[in-house]
């Protein structure tokens, strides 16, 4: 059986605009943020849809904190008042994202906004709130009696 070799970023193919700003929480990498309040990065908690553009964090490796001792760099958390370097992607990027625990998706699988900085499955219908979307599986992931992790995604 071959084995997918997961990179060791969150931008797998990313043409969109860079951003930083200042944690106001606990921020990981993969998770969908959004500015407070007070101009600081949080996780998206929204469920269901993401109110203006997608905003989505990127691994700490970009400020010098990527991989140490062989650590991956995408499981360093950011700290409330450290500096975040996110991304805002464009349609058709692909990037990793935070996909809720208990999640089991497939490849074409559509995502949208968790309330937590995650992403989950959702069934698309008409009761969807247009433009909830966040993306769409490229590559299945089956996380029943597992907590998040990292799933490849098409940007919607």
């Amino acid at each position: 059986m071959t084995e997918t070799k997961v990179p060791n970023t969150i931008q797998l193919s990313f043409t969109g605009r860079v951003l930083t700003g200042v944690a106001g929480g606990t921020i990981k990498p993969g998770y969908l943020i959004k500015r407070n309040s007070s101009n600081a990065l949080i996780a998206q908690d929204v469920a269901g849809g993401c109110l203006g553009a997608i905003k989505v964090a990127f691994e700490k490796e970009h400020v010098g904190l990527g991989t140490i001792a062989g650590n991956d760099s995408r499981s360093n958390n950011y700290a409330s008042g450290e500096q975040v370097w996110a991304g805002i992607p464009n349609r058709g990027d692909r990037v990793q994202l935070m996909l809720k625990g208990e999640e089991n998706v497939v490849i074409g699988d559509r995502l949208v906004a968790h309330s937590d900085g995650t992403v989950k499955k959702v069934t698309v219908d008409s009761g969807t709130f247009a433009g909830a979307v966040v993306g769409e599986v490229i590559e299945a992931l089956n996380l029943t009696g597992l907590a998040a992790a990292l799933v490849k995604v098409e940007i919607a």
